[in-house]
Formats: C-alpha cells, sequence, structure tokens
C-alpha cells in the first residue's frame, strides 16, 4: 500500500511539473478600453549596401594635359663662381613642351625644354686650377650653346578657390649639350684687377704674331649632363579645358616664366 501512494504522488507531481511546462505564454498586455494607444515606435531602415557610384566618389579623378612654355634663364655669375674663379653671367631663355597626369592635388608633368646658352659672353674665364689668373685664364668664345633636357617632376597644388592654385614641386631629368667653345690662353699678367679691362696685358693677343691659335675643346664630358630643377607659382583655372601658369625657380640655372596647357 506504501509503494502505491509513493507511485501515486510521483505521478501527480511530474503530471505537476509537465502542466506548467506546457502552459502557453501570456498574452500582450491589452490596454483598458478609452486608454491612448501606444505610439509606434521609428521605422528601422534596413542596411544600405556601399554602390559603385559612391566608391567612384571617393577616389579621386585622374585628368590628362599637354602644353607648352617659355621661361627666361638666369645664370649669375656668382652661381659659375662657386666652381671656377672667374666667370661670367647668362642671361637666356628656354622654350619646352610638357604632358601631364593630375589625380587629386598631385600632377606627374613629363617635358621637353631646349635652351639656348649661345649667348655666354666671349671673355676671359679663369678655372679653378691653383695658378689662378695668370696660369688659367683663358678668353673663350661659345658657339651654338644649345641644352636639350628631359625631366619628370611632382608638383603638388593647393586651391585657394575654383580658379587659383598654389603650386610647388621639384624633379630631375637628363640633359644633351650641343655647340662647341674655343679657348686661346691670356697672358701671364692676368689678374683680378685686368681681368675684365686691359685686353693688353690680360687677352688673346698678347704675343701678337706669336700668339698661339685657338683651341676648339671637347666636350665629350660635359655633352650629358644632370637636370635638377625646383617650381614655386600659382595656376589659373581660365576654363575647364584650359588652364595657366606662372612659375620660377631652378632648372639648371634659375628661371621665371609661364605655361598654357589644354585639358582633356
Amino acid at each position: 500500500m506504501r509503494e502505491t501512494l509513493m507511485g501515486l504522488l510521483a505521478a501527480l507531481i511530474l503530471a505537476a511539473a509537465g502542466g506548467a511546462a506546457a502552459q502557453p505564454a501570456a498574452p500582450d498586455a491589452v490596454p483598458p478600453p478609452g486608454a491612448p494607444a501606444a505610439a509606434p515606435g521609428p521605422p528601422t531602415s534596413p542596411p544600405v549596401a556601399p554602390t559603385v557610384a559612391g566608391a567612384a566618389a571617393a577616389t579621386p579623378a585622374v585628368t590628362y594635359a599637354v602644353g607648352t612654355r617659355i621661361r627666361g634663364l638666369f645664370v649669375p655669375a656668382w652661381f659659375l663662381e662657386a666652381f671656377m674663379t672667374h666667370a661670367h653671367s647668362l642671361n637666356s631663355f628656354t622654350w619646352g613642351a610638357d604632358f601631364t597626369r593630375r589625380k587629386g592635388n598631385l600632377d606627374m608633368v613629363v617635358g621637353l625644354d631646349v635652351g639656348w646658352y649661345g649667348n655666354f659672353k666671349d671673355a676671359n674665364w679663369t678655372g679653378n686650377d691653383e695658378s689662378s689668373y695668370a696660369g688659367d685664364t683663358y678668353w673663350t668664345e661659345f658657339r651654338k650653346f644649345v641644352f636639350t633636357s628631359i625631366d619628370i617632376n611632382w608638383i603638388w597644388h593647393h586651391d585657394f578657390n575654383q580658379w587659383l592654385a598654389f603650386r610647388a614641386g621639384g624633379g630631375v631629368g637628363i640633359g644633351f649639350l650641343g655647340g662647341n667653345y674655343y679657348k686661346s690662353q691670356s697672358g701671364p699678367s692676368c689678374a683680378a684687377a685686368n681681368i675684365d679691362r686691359d685686353r693688353a696685358q690680360c687677352g688673346p693677343y698678347y704675343l701678337g704674331a706669336n700668339n698661339p691659335p685657338r683651341k676648339k675643346e671637347d666636350l665629350k664630358y660635359y655633352r650629358v649632363l644632370p637636370v635638377v630643377s625646383a617650381l614655386l607659382g600659382f595656376r589659373f583655372k581660365v576654363h575647364r579645358h584650359f588652364v595657366a601658369t606662372v612659375e620660377g625657380g631652378f632648372h639648371n640655372g634659375f628661371i621665371a616664366g609661364a605655361s598654357g596647357q589644354y585639358v582633356f
């Protein structure tokens, strides 16, 4: 009898537990009649996948341009005298053409430049030999000096507004020197006081008829030269297809000039 009661009690406990587990969840509370309904929450927008157009807008556009330029070229005597004892200034000009690839605010410019160096003054030039004026002064004549160079520059821009930008950059290249020069040794009386004033004492004719003829110098070691450039200037957007620049800097000599470019 005792075992029967214990079995019955266990069965009742298990049935009660099963009924509690199977009891359905209480329904949502229903507001009493006359109560205001709760305001609905803000709608939830589904996530928007990035589009191809949005990704393209984040990448700076690449543009291309071609143009031409003209520059004044200035090589002062003091600059040359860093490498020799006595020299003369050069004032000339260069002409060039260039191709530009622009991405964002950075231009990559490949340029061809032709500089006329032929107006170097025919005069006494003194090298840096230890004999100085007396033994290393030569009457020098330059003929058809032309320097043709190819270089690549990277130029950064800062836009002030839609039509004006500041530009700065630099680059490297290689140049080819054409032409010839001739020299005759000047007199042993050459000195700093008379080198450009008294050709009878310091000039190519101090020996009269016995003066040796002028000598054509070999430029084989100077036909190919490196090019180093640095630029500062301003860029003007005249039209969506045309820009103009004014600039100054250094291009194997001090330069100042202007350029125009057609933008594709």
